[in-house]
């Protein structure tokens, strides 16, 4: 129960920090500040003239704001009424504010309007120009609550990350100088500008499994050897995404279900299978795949024989075989040329079992 409070706690520090520490704000942002500012300029002297007619000359206020938009305007109209000496000394005033003011607000209006496409035009130059020299990134299709924790963990591991998105937060993925691109995943000229023929994989995060099998559907006709996940929130969902190509599909209701589950009822095995779900390296660990070279210490060998755990240090988990994965392989296994060992171990045990496997017995 601890370590749940803990984690709580932990995780509302980090919200409250990220509230108080916002990104800062981007040039579309500080635009549209701009924007409202001259907009409320407008308002005042609009609500200025409006108000001045109704108290020096006693107007209605459609007769005022009749004046005041001649005024601003400069149509030349004449005045709906003979004005006092009072009301003749509140216009001439009103015109020397008003008309300079105002075209002065248009102009930085329309410069805030200019300014605004051509920033937006270049900043998509300079992504796209990102996302051309990008290689082996995982493209990440949706950017909701599952995108956005698929992202974080691999930028954690060391990962490249491509954000597709229809709205992406633009403020936020530059803050984290994150690339993105804002488009339909589905589309096929958005996966190409994305790289999906330079990409190692694709993971399909939208809300809408309609969505995330078109997008797969898509990918797999462009890519036909990337690897693609999907996640699918409804039952029926998973064997569709699967016969249009993809290659692992994620339940995000079926896995947080399994895994409580095996919390009340196994929590030890899920405290230590948690270690797992933190970068090996933190651990001192490696997870590796190691390829038998024809003619090594290991081809023709069995695990026993080779004494793999006692010359490497290396813990075998699994072997890669014509046949399929063999998962916690038997001491007497022989193993052959071509197979690959799933291997658990620090960096130099992982190298001297590559040596075993590369070298001549």
């Amino acid at each position: 129960m601890l370590p749940v409070c803990l984690y709580c706690l932990a995780e509302s520090r980090k919200e409250e920090m990220a509230h108080r520490n916002p990104p800062p704000p981007t040039g579309e942002s500080q635009h549209i500040v701009t924007a409202l500012r001259w907009f409320l300029v407008i308002a005042v002297i609009v609500t200025v003239g409006v108000m001045g007619y109704r108290i020096v000359e006693g107007w209605s206020w459609l007769e005022s704001i009749y004046m005041v938009a001649i005024t601003m305007s400069t149509v030349g109209f004449g005045e709906v009424r003979p004005m006092s000496p009072g009301g003749v000394v509140f216009t001439v005033f009103f015109v020397m504010v008003s008309v300079g003011t105002i075209g002065f607000a248009l102009a930085r209006l329309m410069n805030v309007v200019l300014e605004g496409h051509i920033s937006g035009f270049r900043r998509e130059r300079r992504m796209q120009k990102l996302i051309d020299k990008l290689e082996d990134h995982v493209i990440v299709c949706g950017y909701g609550r599952v995108g956005q924790e698929v992202v974080s963990e691999l930028v954690q591991r060391g990962g490249t990350a491509l954000v597709v998105d229809l709205d992406p937060p633009i403020e936020e993925l530059d803050h984290e100088k994150l690339c993105y691109l804002k488009g339909n995943a589905s589309n096929e000229e958005v996966l190409l500008q994305a790289g999906i023929k330079r990409a190692r994989c694709l993971i399909a995060a939208m809300d809408s499994d309609t969505e995330n099998v078109f997008t797969v559907l898509t990918a797999r006709t462009l890519n036909p050897q990337l690897q693609l996940i999907a996640r699918a929130s409804e039952p029926g969902t998973t064997r569709k995404l699967k016969m249009v190509g993809a290659d692992r599909v994620i339940s995000p209701y079926v896995t947080s279900g399994r895994r409580m589950a095996a919390m009340a009822m196994q929590p030890e095995v899920v405290d230590f299978l948690e270690h797992f779900n933190q970068p090996l390296d933190e651990i001192g660990l490696e997870l590796g795949k190691v390829e038998i070279i024809e003619g090594s210490l290991l081809d023709n060998n069995t695990l026993a024989r080779a004494e793999i755990r006692r010359r490497s240090g290396a813990m075998v988990l699994a072997v890669y075989t014509a046949a399929g994965v063999v998962f916690n392989p038997d001491a007497e296994m022989e193993l052959k040329a071509g197979q690959r060992l799933m291997v658990l171990g620090s960096q130099q045990q992982l190298l001297r079992l590559k040596e075993m496997a590369a070298a001549a017995s």
